[in-house]
């Protein structure tokens, strides 16, 4: 994964094959030096 400062956009490249089911669960935490803490959780499908 990915972060660009400029954009505030997480990127995330599939082509490496560790997600190999159709149906997807994702989780990203994000703290910033303060310890301040969000969470952005999503169920995401894959045609394989």
């Amino acid at each position: 994964m990915e972060y660009d400062y400029k954009t505030g956009i997480i990127k995330h490249d599939f082509s490496d094959n560790v997600v190999t089911d159709s149906e997807n669960h994702l989780k990203v935490i994000v703290t910033d030096n303060a310890g301040n803490s969000t969470t952005f959780e999503a169920t995401f499908f894959r045609k394989i």
